[in-house]
């Protein structure tokens, strides 16, 4: 898991209240980053979560490009093949392979929350995932409301991305202002 998976994770666990589990491996290609239960729910909720979060700007939002199974086999191509909606939809939510491993792991299927998180999504791929019943999370949304919460937690958190995450937000930094990626390494080479 990278720490970016940590972090929807840590927000999935403790600003929802899920108990997760990660990297579930299944039949096929399938690999589930997240699946959760919220069993206050009756019936009890299951997630699927998937994370693609990218802070590159080429490949920061999921797109709405066309989902292509045979240019994704192509090293050129795989890149921005995976950062489409159609391939969310299609490889890592609806596939035979990930309907199996959800069952295979105690899924009701007709009762999974589907979740997908990016850096951000272009509005109309946000649109078409949504017509699935794929909630669209942005990061900044998770950091904003794992702030809130750590800003009011006063117990020790067993996570130690979050304790990391609640030092930063008790530590109140001045941030700076970031005008682009771009600008950034710009000024960082002297040019």
């Amino acid at each position: 898991m990278n720490a970016a998976e940590k972090i929807v994770e840590a927000y999935f666990r403790h600003v929802r209240g899920i108990f997760t589990r990660t990297s579930l491996r299944g039949g096929g290609q399938a690999e589930l980053d997240m699946v959760g239960i919220d069993s206050r729910k009756s019936p009890p909720l299951f997630f699927h979560v998937e994370s693609s979060v990218s802070i590159s700007s080429g490949y920061s939002k999921i797109t709405n490009k066309s989902f292509d199974a045979e240019k994704e086999k192509l090293r050129q191509e795989k890149a921005g093949q995976r950062r489409t909606a159609g391939f969310f939809i299609n490889r890592k939510f609806f596939s035979n392979d990930v309907i199996d491993t959800l069952k295979l792991n105690g899924c009701d299927v007709s009762n999974v929350k589907r979740v997908l998180v990016a850096w951000e999504f272009e509005d109309k791929a946000k649109e078409v995932l949504e017509d699935k019943n794929i909630e669209c999370l942005t990061m900044k949304r998770i950091f904003q409301e794992l702030a809130d919460f750590l800003a009011q937690e006063t117990s020790d958190i067993d996570s130690e991305i979050l304790r990391t995450l609640q030092l930063f937000v008790r530590s109140k930094p001045n941030m700076p202002t970031i005008y682009s990626v771009q600008t950034i390494r710009r000024k960082k080479k002297g040019t």
